[in-house]
């Protein structure tokens, strides 16, 4: 006797792999912009850079940026996230660092430590701050909130540090962040000017140890604050409010400087 057959099944469509090979070359096609946008930004400024300039620098046709981003407004602000992701990376491939003095250390190492001769990133990122505060940039808006959130980040492990014991109580955490980011900054600013001979690593050094100096309860002292241990992390992971580092609830994590 004849057995029934099995219904067959019917052959899967390859509509699945087909969308994420779509996303997957939008991904790409999105990452080399940026990166041809982060270059002429770095050479030439916010200004001298056009949607269809990076277009034809990233490879593709002169429209594909405008498709993407909508505006050079839209690029601007989809790179400053875009640097801020890089210096993350960078973050995050380190050793794992405590939250406190042992983060503000490998913040500054790193911030101050990037292999880049060029410092492609480092120049883009200054000039699209200093650009954002001409007015109708267009960028103010959002480049003060990406600072705001790099100083919180900051804050944070200062923050840290007091609860932990290991810095001291009578500083104030928001205005330690905002000096710790100005001497970055002003310590780059320095170091791209045309044949500047200064050496990062003396300076990456010297700051930390000023730091520890400056902020760290001293040794014999009686404990400031009820004394437990800082969570040992990534910097990735550091910020607890909100379960995002370097925010208060919302937004990005850590940042780019």
């Amino acid at each position: 006797m004849t057995q029934p057959r099995e219904p067959r099944t019917p052959a899967p469509t390859g509509a699945p792999r087909k969308s994420t090979m779509r996303s997957e070359r939008r991904a790409l096609a999105e990452r080399r912009l940026l990166d041809a946008a982060r270059e002429i930004v770095a050479a030439k400024g916010c200004v001298g850079m056009t949607l269809e300039k990076v277009g034809e620098v990233a490879g593709y046709s002169r429209g594909l940026a405008a498709h993407h981003f909508g505006s050079k407004g839209g690029l601007l602000i989809a790179l400053a996230h875009h640097l801020d992701d890089t210096f993350k990376a960078l973050i995050h491939a380190g050793p794992p660092r405590r939250d406190g003095l042992d983060a503000l250390e490998g913040f500054i190492t790193t911030y101050l430590g990037r292999k880049d001769s060029q410092w492609t990133n480092t120049r883009a990122l200054l000039l699209l701050m200093a650009e954002s505060l001409i007015d109708d940039s267009g960028m103010g808006d959002e480049i003060a909130e990406y600072n705001a959130r790099v100083v919180r980040y900051v804050e944070h492990h200062v923050r840290a540090g007091i609860a932990a014991g290991e810095i001291r109580r009578d500083v104030q955490p928001n205005v330690v962040a905002a000096l710790i980011m100005g001497a970055l900054r002003g310590v780059m600013l320095q170091k791209l000017n045309r044949d500047s001979k200064l050496d990062l690593k003396k300076v990456s050094r010297q700051m930390i140890d000023l730091l520890v100096r400056s902020l760290a309860v001293a040794p014999g002292t009686a404990p400031q604050a009820a004394a437990r241990p800082a969570t040992p992390s990534r910097t990735r992971a550091s910020a607890r409010t909100g379960g995002n580092a370097g925010t208060s609830g919302t937004g990005r994590k850590g940042g780019a400087g």
